[in-house]
Order: C-alpha cells, then sequence, then structure tokens
C-alpha cells in the first residue's frame, strides 16, 4: 500500500512540473512581447530624438545659410538633415519639409518609420517617428553702416559683385522685421580717399568750408596748338591705380604743331565739391564734436554721397546702384563717417543714443568692406589725405576701429579677393571677435554679407 502511495506522489509531481513549464510557456510569452515592447521604443525614443536635433539643427543651418536664397536655404536644410546619423531613417531628402514664410520663418518638419527588432517577431516591423522645428529671426531693431569701398582698384567686375551683395544684405536685414518699419535703419558710406557728405551741408555748424573762389594770372609762354593727326597708331600704356597695375593699349598720334609765344589770361577756379577731410589728432579718430570743425577741401573729388540711417530700402538701393569705382584707398575716411552715421551726436544724428539703443533692445553695426591695403595716410598737420604712408593709414584704421568697437558697435569686416596678409590681420584685428569674413571671389563677397545678415537678424529656434 505504501509502495503504491509513493508511486503515485511520484507521478503526480512529475504532472505537476509539466502543468509548471506549460504555465511558465505561457507566462512567457507576453513577458517577452513586454520586454521587447520596451526595447523598441526606447530605440524609437533615441531615433525621433536624433531626428529631432537633427531638424533643429538643419533649421538654424538653412536660416544662416550663406546662400540667402529659398532654393539654396531648402537645400541646405535637407543635406544637413540628411547627412545627420537621423537621416538613415528617412527616405530620401525629399522626406524633409521645408516651408519658409514671407516673414522668414522656416518650417521644417519630417516622418519616418524606426524599424523593430523584438516587436519584428511579432508583426509589428516599424513605429513612426517625427519632428518639427521652426526658426524665428529676431524682430528687435538694428542701425547698420555699410561702408564699401568704391576705390579703382573695385572696377568692373568686383563693384558690379558688391552691388548684388550689398542689395541683398539690405534685403535679408530688413525682410524680418517687414511689419515693423524702421526698426532696421542702413547707412551707406562709399568712400576711397575721401567721402562725401553732400553739398547741402556746406553751412552746417559742424563743417568749416572755405569759399569757393578763382583767380586769375597772365601767363606768357610758348602756347602750342595741335593739328591735322597722322601716323595713328596703338601703344601700350601701363600705370598704378589704388595700388593695382593697370595697363592696356591706346592710340597715339602725330600732329602738326603751331607754336606762338604771347600772354594769355589764365582763370584757376577753386570750388568744393562735398568732401570732407580729417581733424588733427586725436580728433580724426574720435566721434562728436570739439570746438574743431571737420575741415572741408576745395577742389577735391570723392564718391556718392553718404545716405544717413534711413529704413527706405528703394532709396538704398538707387544709392547701392550709383556706386562709382576710382580713386585710392585710405580705410579711416569710410570707418570714421561709418561712425558717424551711427551716433546720435554730430554731424549726423539720426542714431539713438547707447542709453536709448539698450532700452529698445537696438544694436549698433559697421560693416567695413574694402578690396585691397591703405595707400594713402593723413597728410601731417593738412587735412587732406595725400600722404604716401600706408602704414600710418594703418595705425590710423587700427586706433579707429578699436574706437568704435569700445563705442558698443559691432564690427564686421569683408577682405574681398585681399592678398596682402597684413591687411588681412589688420582687419581681423578691427571685426568684432568672430565677424571677420575673406571673400576670395564674388560668390564669397555674397556669402559673407549674408552671413553678416544672419547674425544681425539673431536667427533661434521658435518651435
Amino acid at each position: 500500500m505504501r509502495t503504491e502511495i509513493r508511486t503515485l506522489a511520484r507521478h503526480f509531481a512529475r504532472d505537476a512540473r509539466g502543468n509548471m513549464a506549460i504555465a511558465m510557456a505561457l507566462v512567457a510569452v507576453p513577458l517577452f512581447g513586454v520586454a521587447g515592447a520596451a526595447m523598441d521604443y526606447g530605440g524609437r525614443l533615441q531615433a525621433e530624438a536624433r531626428l529631432q536635433a537633427a531638424i533643429d539643427a538643419g533649421a538654424l543651418a538653412g536660416a544662416a545659410s550663406e546662400e540667402g536664397k529659398e532654393a539654396a536655404i531648402k537645400k541646405t536644410v535637407r543635406q544637413y538633415v540628411m547627412d545627420n546619423a537621423a537621416g538613415k531613417y528617412l527616405d530620401g531628402p525629399g522626406a524633409v519639409k521645408v516651408k519658409i514664410s514671407s516673414d522668414g520663418v522656416i518650417r521644417v518638419s519630417a516622418t519616418a518609420e524606426y524599424p523593430t527588432t523584438i516587436l519584428n517577431i511579432m508583426g509589428i516591423k516599424s513605429l513612426p517617428i517625427g519632428a518639427l522645428a521652426e526658426t524665428k529671426r529676431s524682430e528687435s531693431g538694428a542701425e547698420i553702416a555699410m561702408v564699401l569701398d568704391v576705390t579703382g582698384s573695385m572696377a568692373g567686375t568686383k563693384i558690379d559683385a558688391l552691388k548684388v551683395a550689398a542689395k541683398d544684405f539690405v534685403a535679408e536685414t530688413t525682410k524680418p522685421n517687414a511689419n515693423k518699419p524702421g526698426a532696421v535703419r542702413l547707412s551707406l558710406v562709399p568712400y576711397n580717399k575721401y567721402v562725401n557728405v553732400g553739398m547741402a551741408n556746406r553751412n552746417a555748424s559742424w563743417m568749416a568750408v572755405p569759399a569757393d573762389y578763382s583767380t586769375t594770372e597772365n601767363i606768357c609762354q610758348d602756347w602750342t596748338t595741335n593739328t591735322n593727326p597722322h601716323n595713328c597708331r596703338n601703344e601700350s600704356y601701363s600705370y598704378s591705380s589704388d595700388g593695382v597695375n593697370v595697363s592696356g593699349t591706346h592710340e597715339v598720334c602725330d600732329y602738326d604743331t603751331n607754336t606762338v609765344n604771347e600772354c594769355r589770361p589764365v582763370t584757376s577756379t577753386y570750388q568744393w565739391y562735398g568732401c570732407a577731410g580729417s581733424r588733427d589728432y586725436p580728433w580724426n579718430v574720435r566721434d562728436g564734436r570739439p570746438s574743431l570743425d571737420i575741415p572741408g577741401l576745395l577742389n577735391v573729388s570723392c564718391p556718392n554721397e553718404i545716405t544717413p540711417l534711413t529704413s527706405d530700402v528703394a532709396r538704398l538701393n538707387t544709392n547701392i546702384d550709383a556706386l562709382p569705382s576710382w580713386g585710392d584707398t585710405y580705410i579711416p575716411a569710410g570707418l570714421i563717417w561709418g561712425w558717424r552715421t551711427l551716433s546720435s551726436e554730430v554731424p549726423y544724428t539720426e542714431g539713438l543714443s547707447t542709453v536709448d539703443a539698450q532700452a529698445k533692445g537696438v544694436t549698433k553695426h559697421l560693416v567695413l568692406m574694402t578690396d585691397g591695403e591703405n595707400v594713402t595716410s593723413k597728410s601731417s598737420g593738412a587735412a587732406d589725405h595725400d600722404g604716401w604712408d600706408p602704414d600710418a593709414g594703418d595705425a590710423t584704421t587700427a586706433e579707429l576701429c578699436e574706437n568704435i568697437k569700445n563705442a558698443g558697435i559691432v564690427v564686421h569686416a569683408i577682405a574681398f579677393e585681399v592678398t596682402d596678409a597684413s591687411t588681412k590681420s589688420m582687419l581681423q584685428a578691427c571685426a568684432t571677435g568672430g565677424n571677420y569674413y575673406d571673400a576670395s571671389d564674388p560668390a564669397r563677397l555674397s556669402q559673407a554679407f549674408d552671413a553678416i545678415a544672419g547674425k544681425i537678424n539673431q536667427v533661434a529656434l521658435s518651435k
């Protein structure tokens, strides 16, 4: 009897272990599914986080795109996202959707499928992921001085490239504030050896312009008249303009000459054409009005008139289109007047005071562009810029840059096809940290202006 009981007990035990194994197997299936789901959903969250980071970065990269055009922005965004790790979940660049609103807001979105591993066994082959980002440019105000080199070395394709880049810059800096007229204002300061403050300022309280006059002198000498040109031919010529060698051919002819010796009255006229010289040191590197007024120079030519701070885009574009290209380079002439257009003190008073600018969130910027080194300098003891000491011109440039930055103005400097290493170093030191651009060709000139516009607009993520 005991033996039968023990046998029955052993059979029951074996049956119990089998029942437990079956029970455990049945429980393991959902447990395995839960664990697998946790693993796959955890991977999905990581993938979505990577996608979101890529979308955020792509949106910012597009907003700061140096190309500045809608098609180029979209291409930049998509390529940036696809080049990141998150790109492996996206089915080609078209999976990234980019929309750009009229006010410059860039909206980037993407949806994708995260491939599963454990859940795949259960028939769930993928999990959806998605990301969205928007960039919005700052609507704070800005005052910007465009100090542009229009010297002889800029002639031809270079001045054409500058006009395109400068007009795009005006558009890019004013676009984010299209609904807030006047929030962004720009001045235009063309310079070569001098600047033009405008004939209307002849009698301004801050100018000291001599009266125009003329003299007549009776000169007795041989006077020669050339007639009957003949033996005309092309001959080569070569000369230096703004430090650049200019060469070519021109027609030269022989003439029959008639010479007479007699006395003739000769009249010399001295006029002011709006050109400003420099005050004596240290006021040639300082803003503000001391007792020493700014000298006007007679019989001196200078570029087109300065355009004071304005939000009139059409006016700025018209004046940019009219930029000339001739004369020698004296960078301090442009710098000092760019600073003056941003100031609230005479000679130009359109700029906000430092206190008002800070209270209103208005930033001040000076964009300096040059294609070469200083060729001239301020003459010793005189107001003109007819000195031929480039080192002195560089020293004045460096001191002005420091004074401008100390006044709370952000300086952006562009070296356009500059080959002189010392000039590049000077411009890099002139710029506020990180705001120097070495533009080796017209395309990079446009990129530099677009990059500066992006910085001024302070692109940030809004979503």
